[in-house]
């Protein structure tokens, strides 16, 4: 994922969009990143379904899920989430 990031600052994102599309598995930390390259290189309708499908019924991730939404350019949201969860656990 680390080089995925690199690419992105180098102006290179259809390199690190190819390179994080290949990372293993479909844990928070993958779907972390592919979510914020997608978003990063102007894949945001992708980056959106991406967090959509990663949201496990009953189970709150919200600093996960505030921050992706802040990738997506959806602060309001990200917002009213992190506000809805006060105090933090």
């Amino acid at each position: 994922a680390k080089k995925s990031f690199a690419l992105l600052e180098l102006a290179r994102g259809a390199e690190a969009v190819a390179l994080v599309r290949r990372l293993p598995g479909k844990d928070w930390t993958t779907v972390g990143a592919q979510l914020r390259v997608f978003a990063q290189a102007g894949l945001k309708d992708e980056a959106g379904a991406l967090l959509a499908g990663s949201r496990i019924p009953g189970y709150t991730t919200f600093r996960w899920e505030a921050g992706s939404l802040v990738a997506l350019g959806r602060s309001d949201e990200a917002l009213a989430l992190l506000t809805s969860t006060l105090p933090f656990p």
